[in-house]
């Protein structure tokens, strides 16, 4: 038991610094694509119901419902859905 407490401050000192900084990998051409994704008309279905929307979103757009999981590999030109219980749009937008 002994052995225990090193061990955990030295796992605990392998761990992120507090003062690390996030950065974005995100390059200016991913951006332009991102925003190029979607529509004006499409930007517009926040705070409609899906259903309504549904002929302005492409075919294979995808719906995500609060709690769901789903992947997050990044497809610029994908439209995401996010919505509520009730089917309302509450976010568009690429990746």
């Amino acid at each position: 038991m002994k052995w225990m407490l090193p061990l955990v401050l030295l796992l605990a000192a392998c761990g992120p610094n507090a003062t690390t900084t996030a950065t974005s990998t995100t390059t200016p051409e991913q951006s332009a694509v991102a925003s190029a994704c979607l529509s004006e008309e499409q930007k517009a279905v926040v705070g409609q119901p899906f259903a309504q929307s549904r002929p302005v979103l492409p075919a294979d757009v995808r719906i995500i419902p609060p709690n769901s999981l789903y992947t997050q590999e990044y497809k610029p030109q994908r439209v995401n859905v996010n919505v509520t219980e009730d089917y309302t749009i509450t976010r568009v937008w690429c990746g």
